[in-house]
């Protein structure tokens, strides 16, 4: 410590001490390198309150935190800096656990604290709600822009990360028993990559209010295990790029929906997505405005539906192969979906068509078809080129056409 003579700062239990004898003058500690959370004051023994330590480290003159192995409790939200760069690191997911006391089960537990500025970075620790998805706010409300977080883990909380900001990222982190592990409401710029979810209800949900569009904003890399209702979910999202999502089931009985459009979600990309024996639907788009959106390297095999589209027009779809589904394909009251090179196998119906005119099919194949290759029904007129269904039962009229 150095004492410096003219200071009146406040005493924070670790870089600076104020003498009870004295108003002027203060030990200041001098470091390099991260402050520990534990010069303030923490425990970390999963029942002393931590709370008033840890923010006091935040309040501290320093852009580098660390928190080391403990669990560490909190009875209220952290505020973390509010502004400039800064990052918290602990001694790895298992060691360093934040932990929500069981009192105050309501809680968010970091608060980004409207911070705009750049290089904002959280890494190697592990928040955990007081609940299996029960109780809890957010493990960390991500309000302001630019924020980072790698090789976090996230559990029994219902929000695992609420991102309110932009040019934000979240990689190589894992969540389980969240109600929603990543919940969005702006999907300006942010980046979800390589993150893997564990028994949550929902994994990603994005839920925009429509008027902005997502600006490449990215998912790639996603690894969902169990999950109960949604794994990606986009209501009003503009813009997006989707890719390589996967699934496994580890013997539940739930049947979730791999990707879901709802609202006015126009204009998104998604590829390689792919489901085995877990699931209701890969792809369900559910309303009149999701529209333009592009999807390609679909797979599903023993699930109800591959393709379920409804009341929505104008997407396409293209290579994708479907087997041992109930309806490979099933477009409901959905005209103008144009569907290239997709094949069915061994489903009961290949592609079941209800009011859905002017849809296009090119170079799609059925085999082992149930029921039906393509059944069709209430649509005017459908038009196909290069096609080979094993059976066909339609209504309307199909047309050939020349596809470019």
């Amino acid at each position: 410590f150095e004492w410096d003579a003219t200071s009146t700062e406040a005493d924070n239990g670790g870089t600076i001490i104020k003498l009870d004898s004295i108003t002027t003058g203060r030990y200041k500690l001098k470091y390099d390198g991260s402050v520990n959370v534990k010069w303030f004051g923490a425990v970390g023994d999963g029942v002393t309150d931590d709370t008033q330590a840890i923010q006091n480290m935040f309040n501290s003159d320093s852009n580098y935190f660390y928190i080391p192995k403990g669990v560490y409790v909190i009875t209220s939200t952290i505020l973390l800096p509010s502004s400039g760069s800064y990052t918290i690191h602990g001694a790895g997911t298992t060691d360093t656990i934040i932990k929500a006391d069981a009192n105050t089960p309501n809680i968010n537990l970091f608060d980004t604290n409207g911070n705009n500025g750049p290089l904002k970075t959280i890494r190697n620790i592990e928040f955990d709600g007081p609940a299996l998805n029960v109780y809890g706010g957010s493990a960390i409300v991500l309000n302001g822009n630019g924020l980072h977080i790698d090789n976090c883990w996230f559990s029994g909380i219902v929000k695992g990360v609420e991102v309110i900001g932009t040019y934000c990222s979240i990689s190589e982190s894992t969540f389980e028993y969240c109600y929603y592990a990543i919940y969005d409401t702006t999907f300006m710029q942010n980046i979800y990559t390589s993150n893997v979810f564990y028994k949550n209800e929902n994994d990603i949900n994005i839920t925009t209010d429509g008027t902005i569009s997502g600006k490449a904003s990215i998912i790639n890399g996603v690894t969902a295990i169990a999950t109960k209702t949604k794994v990606i979910n986009l209501t009003n999202v503009i813009g997006g790029v989707i890719s390589n999502v996967a699934t496994e089931n580890d013997g539940t009985s739930y049947s979730p929906t791999i990707i879901h459009l709802g609202g006015t979600s126009k204009e998104n990309i998604i590829s390689n997505i792919s489901t085995k024996n877990f699931g209701k639907y890969l792809v369900f788009i559910e309303g009149g405005n999701n529209a333009n959106n592009t999807f390609s390297n679909l797979y599903a095999s023993g699930i109800t539906y591959g393709i379920f589209v409804s009341v929505s027009s104008e997407n396409r779809f293209s290579n994708c192969r479907f087997d041992s589904c109930t309806n490979g394909v099933h477009c409901d009251t959905a005209p103008y979906n144009h569907f290239i090179n997709t094949l069915t196998e061994n489903c009961d119906y290949g592609f079941y068509i209800a009011a859905a005119g002017s849809c296009r099919f090119v170079e799609c194949d059925t085999l082992n078809s149930g029921t039906s290759g393509i059944h069709e029904h209430s649509s005017t007129t459908i038009y196909t080129n290069g096609c080979f269904f094993d059976s066909k039962d339609i209504g309307s009229t199909e047309k050939t056409i020349t596809y470019a």
